[in-house]
């Protein structure tokens, strides 16, 4: 009976150690699994992630990207002259500017003049003939009208009809052809839109001449 009993202790014992270990495992296992689940918190699929969440960057590059293509341009100046020395006046105050000619319209003018003739020599005689009967006049050198005869350009159309009808009175074949006049204003273009406040423009500006500001595309982004 002492025997059985020296066994059935040492059964127990043995027991008790295979489930202490097994335990124990069962333990270590649990805490790699909670450590694997708080670095995965780092991670956020984008299904999870709101719209606005994913659209902020692309949506802010956007926005700079279009500032980044803005400048702000002031003028008109009377000349290149005047538009330089304000150009002097901003670099000294760390601001870079180039100048740019802007198209503001044009007007229509009216050449009258007898078409071109067969050569040099004919358009040189009938300049002779036309100055001698105290026609101002002077042959055409270059471009389609190349020895035509011109006789003058007028913006007002009545003056050109009323010369026209002079001349062909006198037997001479007179044409009116319109020709349009492109009329382009100076003003300097400075790419540095955030920096130039109300206040830096006016230093820019200086007093003088009164000046214009307007954001413009930048001449090199066309």
């Amino acid at each position: 009976m002492r025997w059985v009993f020296l066994s059935l202790v040492c059964l127990n014992l043995l027991v008790m150690v295979w489930f202490w270990r097994d335990q124990a495992g069962m333990s270590e296992a649990q805490q790699q699994v909670d450590k694997v689940e708080l670095q995965g918190k780092g991670l956020i699929l984008l299904s999870e992630l709101d719209r606005s969440q994913l659209s902020y960057k692309t949506k802010q590059v956007s926005e700079n990207s279009i500032t980044d293509q803005r400048c702000y341009s002031v003028g008109p100046f009377k000349d290149v002259s005047d538009a330089k020395f304000l150009g002097i006046r901003a670099e000294a105050l760390g601001f870079s500017s180039q100048m740019r000619s802007l198209a503001t319209g044009g007007s229509i003018e009216h050449w009258v003049h007898i078409p071109p003739l067969a050569n040099r020599q004919q358009s040189l005689q009938l300049l002779r003939e036309l100055q001698g009967r105290g026609v101002d006049s002077y042959i055409i050198t270059q471009g389609d009208l190349a020895e035509g005869i011109s006789l003058g350009l007028f913006r007002n159309k009545q003056s050109a009809d009323s010369l026209s009808k002079k001349m062909q009175a006198m037997n001479y074949n007179v044409v009116i052809k319109e020709v349009l006049r492109g009329e382009k204003e100076l003003w300097l273009e400075f790419p540095q839109v955030s920096a130039l406040t109300e206040a830096m423009r006016k230093r820019v500006a200086g007093e003088g001449q009164p000046l214009n500001w307007m954001l413009t595309d930048c001449s090199n982004s066309k």
